[in-house]
């Protein structure tokens, strides 16, 4: 009354049908499982290259804005001392004229 295949089958013995839908069952939720955990890992390595490519952006951004505002300020400091220099000779020229002019 029983065949041998039927005995070693994966869902054999009494309860065959409710192993069956038991093991099937597993395999979903073990499926779902792995899913969702890909997906909780793929969206978390996302968020944290996002957030170091910010604080990276925002770092090199602030000090890259920040070299051009020192660059700024010593052009503007080594172009007003350029000029205190030029007045300076003209000052001084202009002063040796009039002593010129006034032994003369």
């Amino acid at each position: 009354f029983f065949s041998s295949r039927r005995r070693h089958t994966r869902c054999s013995g009494v309860s065959w049908a409710r192993r069956c839908v038991q093991e099937t069952d597993l395999q979903q939720i073990y499926f779902k499982s792995f899913v969702i955990f890909i997906f909780i890992f793929i969206v978390i390595f996302i968020f944290i290259f996002i957030v170091i490519f910010l604080f990276l952006f925002f770092f090199f951004f602030f000090f890259f804005f920040l070299i051009v505002i020192v660059i700024i300020f010593f052009v503007f400091v080594f172009v007003f001392i350029l000029i205190l220099i030029f007045f300076i000779i003209i000052l001084i020229i202009l002063i040796i004229l009039i002593l010129i002019f006034i032994i003369i």
